[in-house]
């Protein structure tokens, strides 16, 4: 899957489908999304940050930071992806000796720095001059980040997260994400911390999009091979020894034991270009009820952009319901709470892999005004179904991509102020103007 954020409207795939089928109980109130809780059995997994060595390669640190070996003896000064004969790159080749990366995960056909498929020039045969074809690589990132769930048992189903901070010397703007994840994955969320003093933590159970209401998110994702392309001059900033949370959500519904895995190689814009910091902003309700085997479709809901945000612009939207959605709709609203324009309106709405609608051009909220929400579900089970993150429950949000970043919360849920979200989240207030 590829997403490439640009001028020309069209449809993309989905960040993610989010807690699926997540063990945890329905929360009846909003401190269900805001507790960032960090639960007991830590486990044994490992993460792994994949950074480029001084000489070029890879050098994978864990959680502590320490090199490991095996990370190291595969940091090879300036080495890159192998090419085979039969034309098929070994992706990331040195963050495969660094993390245990699989060989197959490829980019897609079309993708920044992808591979055309073997062709009677390009599958190992030589040409007019008797020379080998050479296929262009994807480049070594910036950075890469893994999570990994050992030993998930058939039937097992949990969230899992950890801290990590990146072994970098200077700040860098991530324009391009390469997200992997390998079978009895769900979703894997990348994002920022905000509070530069966080503690790196192990592998632990935790609660779902708990990093999201601490930092800034960077990819929220279900595909199993997905790029992420920024529009052109918009980034994601990190600053140098950026402390970072990876949030795994994760069932295995096969027969056989599975280590489980996130992985997200970041790229960078080139030093000294210039860069609006782009974030994303997720807006919901939790203001509903659906009746049992019954559908309901929300009146429109207005939710006003947070204080502070009044110049940004929108380049994108997601829609985001559980299993029983079947319809996400966004409009633009003046500060009267009146409707201005249709912004995400898919024709089929699709839970699982919803549209990613780009916004040409980019969207600017009026003054005082913010978003109409709606939302409308089937529920074919025997209760009735409220907000929630587990299978039995749902959801109504957007994900609302946009740029210059601005330090508000990252959610937005009923009009509730940015300072009680943060206060139920156990989150300090903001700071004084």
């Amino acid at each position: 899957m590829e997403r490439i954020f640009g001028f020309e409207p069209s449809p993309f795939a989905s960040f993610a489908s989010c807690a699926r089928y997540t063990r945890y109980a329905r929360f009846a109130s909003i401190a269900g999304l805001c507790t960032l809780m960090a639960c007991d059995n830590p486990g044994t997994a490992s993460v792994a940050a994949v950074q480029p060595s001084a000489a070029g390669g890879t050098t994978a640190v864990s959680s502590a930071g320490a090199p490991s070996a095996s990370a190291a003896a595969g940091a090879i000064g300036g080495a890159s992806a192998a090419v085979s004969g039969a034309g098929a790159p070994a992706l990331g080749n040195v963050a495969q000796g660094a993390a245990g990366l699989p060989a197959s995960a490829n980019p897609l056909p079309g993708a920044a720095g992808a591979t055309p498929p073997p062709s009677a020039a390009t599958a190992g045969n030589t040409g007019s001059a008797g020379m080998a074809a050479t296929l262009p690589v994807e480049p070594v990132p910036d950075a890469t980040l893994k999570i990994t769930v050992p030993q998930v048992a058939p039937g097992s189903e949990d969230t899992q997260c950890v801290v990590v901070r990146l072994a970098t010397a200077a700040p860098m703007n991530v324009i391009k994400l390469h997200n992997r994840l390998s079978q009895g994955s769900h979703h894997f969320i990348v994002t920022a911390l905000t509070d530069p003093s966080t503690a790196e933590r192990p592998l632990a159970r935790c609660q779902g999009f708990g990093g999201s209401v601490a930092g800034a998110p960077l990819a929220i994702t279900q595909a199993h091979d997905d790029y992420v392309h920024l529009p052109e001059g918009v980034g994601y900033r990190l600053e140098a020894g950026q402390v970072m949370h990876l949030e795994m959500h994760y069932i295995n519904a096969g027969d056989r034991t599975l280590d489980i895995t996130g992985t997200t190689d970041l790229f960078a814009a080139a030093p000294g270009v210039q860069i609006q910091e782009g974030a994303v902003l997720l807006v919901g309700t939790a203001d509903f009820a659906i009746p049992a085997h019954g559908t309901l479709e929300t009146a429109p809901k207005f939710l006003a952009l947070p204080a502070g945000m009044e110049d940004v612009k929108f380049y994108a939207i997601t829609g985001h319901t559980h299993r029983f959605g079947t319809d996400v709709r966004v409009s633009l609203a003046s500060d009267t709470m009146a409707p201005v324009m249709p912004l995400y309106a898919p024709a089929r709405f699709d839970w699982e892999s919803p549209e990613t609608k780009q916004l040409g051009p980019h969207v600017s909220v009026p003054k005082g005004g913010g978003f109409l929400l709606q939302c409308a579900w089937n529920n074919t089970t025997d209760g009735e179904i409220r907000w929630g993150e587990s299978a039995n429950a749902e959801m109504c949000f957007f994900w609302g991509y946009y740029y210059p970043r601005k330090d508000v919360f990252s959610i937005v849920v009923d009009n509730i102020d940015q300072d009680t979200l943060k206060n139920i989240a156990s989150l300090p207030p903001s700071p004084p103007p």
